[in-house]
């Protein structure tokens, strides 16, 4: 995983509030480089509210604890997030995700992008729902087969992380 600057990735979290990752080649590990997002060609925000829920430490995931306030994770049993903030955070938090299809030519094309919100408060767990295309399924959307997954820890409306996580959903 490749770790955008902080200047960049505050630039752009200041000028479009989401980062995006650019499409690199399939590889054996997945790769993340945060760029400016092309807004045009970019799929609708999709925004979910969270509710309880408890991280299964026993099953795959990745997490994003980049920022020291709170911690932002993707089981990948289930197309689960999850977000924790500590105690002493008064503003709400999230994890922005971005899905990524693998092409017909194995390449990654932006599929989906979204926003799990907590308003639960600190220390509660909570997480989001999704359903995401997965390595085992043939063909996806884009003629290709599974898709990528990466995520950023964020304090809504203040600030983003600059180190996302990013991970292919096998399971």
């Amino acid at each position: 995983m490749a770790t955008a600057s902080a200047a960049v990735a505050s630039a752009i979290a200041l000028s479009v509030g989401t980062p995006a990752i650019a499409a690199p080649d399939r590889q054996a590990e997945p790769t993340a480089h945060v760029t400016t997002p092309s807004l045009a060609s970019s799929p609708t925000l999709e925004v979910d509210t969270a509710s309880p829920w408890f991280l299964d430490l026993d099953r795959g995931y990745i997490c994003d604890d980049s920022l020291p306030e709170l911690g932002a994770c993707f089981q990948l049993y289930g197309d689960h997030f999850w977000v924790q903030a500590d105690a002493g955070v008064s503003a709400p938090v999230g994890v922005y995700w971005e899905n990524w299809l693998v092409t017909s030519s194995g390449g990654l094309s932006l599929y989906r992008h979204g926003r799990c919100e907590d308003y639960l408060g600190g220390l509660k767990e909570s997480g989001c729902n999704k359903d995401f295309y997965e390595d085992n399924t043939y063909p996806n959307a884009l003629g290709g087969r599974g898709s990528e997954i990466c995520i950023w820890a964020e304090v809504l409306g203040k600030k983003i992380s600059t180190n996302p996580s990013c991970t292919y959903n096998d399971e």
